[in-house]
């Protein structure tokens, strides 16, 4: 009795090391019919690691750039592919904060995905340093350059600090918020109801009279003028503060 125990016992092992080296197999088999997900992921990150470098140089993609593939599925279940797999980065016009790779394969079993990537560009910008309010002409000490990410930032941010010094601003802004070009103004040198001194160039001859502002102007702007002493309105350009030339006819 004891033997027969003994041998249904080793028997019953020997089953179940045949079923688990034939599960094993099967998975095994399974497993090498359909893509690597961790695998294919590592990929996709190579691409645009590769794109991006190529775009901004070496050099600046180590200090600048960040990129972050996001992760995939692991119950994906993508035909391992037979051919070498394509990438294509789609990039929307109106951000670069996230882009997009389509990841195909153009084997007999055909399949294709599309993976998102989060792209970070980090660049000193140049914002406020205090709150401004609107109308502030801004000196050097109003704004400073900050590292931030520029990735979904709109057209028109300002890297250099000379771009925006002496500059009016239209609207008010936070102490540590970004100057934009678009909020930016040339400061007023004339303001409506101003004593101007109106200039008028005839060939080689220049007259100069008083007159009075009828509007606010910017260097270089065209305004409306008062003649004082014949009282006859005319259109100037502003030259200078205080200062306006008569617009030849």
């Amino acid at each position: 009795m004891m033997r027969l125990r003994s041998f249904l016992l080793a028997r019953t092992l020997q089953l179940v090391a045949l079923v688990a080296l034939v599960s094993g197999a099967t998975a095994s088999t399974q497993e090498s019919r359909f893509e690597h997900i961790s695998g294919l992921r590592d990929k996709i990150q190579h691409f645009v690691d590769d794109h991006f470098k190529k775009e901004f140089g070496a050099q600046r993609f180590e200090r600048d750039i960040r990129l972050r593939v996001s992760k995939l599925d692991q119950r994906l279940k993508l035909a391992r592919c037979t051919k070498p797999i394509s990438f294509e980065l789609i990039r929307p016009a109106h951000t670069g904060r996230n882009v997009t790779v389509k990841t195909v394969c153009e084997a007999k079993q055909r399949w294709s995905i599309y993976v998102p990537v989060t792209l970070e560009i980090y660049e000193d910008v140049i914002v406020a340093s205090r709150n401004l309010g609107r109308g502030t002409v801004i000196d050097a000490d109003d704004v400073k350059a900050m590292r931030i990410n520029t990735a979904g930032l709109p057209v028109g941010y300002v890297v250099d600090k000379a771009r925006v010094v002496g500059m009016e601003l239209k609207r008010s802004i936070r102490s540590g918020s970004y100057l934009v070009l678009s909020s930016l103004a040339q400061p007023r040198v004339v303001n409506k109801g101003d004593a101007v001194v109106v200039e008028s160039r005839v060939s080689s001859l220049s007259v100069s009279t008083r007159g009075t502002a009828l509007d606010n102007g910017q260097l270089g702007e065209q305004i409306k003028v008062r003649n004082n002493k014949s009282e006859r309105v005319v259109d100037a350009l502003v030259t200078g503060p205080g200062r306006v030339m008569v617009v030849s006819r």
